[in-house]
């Protein structure tokens, strides 16, 4: 989920306060860990914070910690075109799973349902790619994507052959 906004603003207010008034309240004479380490310390840890909340702001950028939403939406697509194509190839066999349990109780059921299919139903095609296609993704939000997300060596031989060819 993304950092809230007031957290945000929060965290550059609290570095600020702690920048400029921190160092009114430290005894000049406490010591080299008391004057010097220790605010070090703590604004090191401060800033971090804020750096982390800075990263997390949005998770719907291209940044390295941001979503792959393009990852996630293709997963629903494969796992899609897996649920049709199951249901409608092995179709005959899915009947036969279902109606198993109700085999077996065949002395309490009179009549099993019938099975009623249509010529035109069984002729129509029962893959993915008759009905859906996909369309390739834009350049631009391809490269984008991989120089967010892709790996170091996808990304060098993109770099090495950028003039010769497009991304696809």
């Amino acid at each position: 989920t993304p950092t809230p906004l007031p957290y945000v603003q929060l965290s550059h207010i609290l570095v600020l306060i702690f920048a400029v008034f921190y160092p009114l309240t430290i005894d000049v004479e406490a010591g080299f860990i008391d004057t010097i380490l220790m605010p070090f310390l703590i604004y090191a840890t401060i800033q971090g914070f804020e750096t982390l909340a800075k990263m997390l702001e949005t998770a719907t950028g291209h940044d390295v910690t941001d979503l792959n939403f393009f990852e996630l939406i293709h997963n629903l697509e494969v796992q899609a075109k897996h649920a049709f194509e199951s249901t409608e190839m092995h179709h005959k066999a899915l009947d036969e799973a279902f109606m198993l349990p109700t085999r077996s109780f065949a002395s309490f059921i009179s009549e099993y349902p019938e099975e009623k299919h249509s010529e035109e139903v069984d002729n129509l095609p029962k893959n993915f790619d008759a009905y859906f296609h996909w369309l390739p993704m834009p350049s631009a939000i391809l490269e984008s994507l991989l120089h967010a997300h892709g790996h170091a060596d996808a990304l060098w031989q993109i770099e090495r052959c950028k003039r010769k060819a497009s991304l696809r």
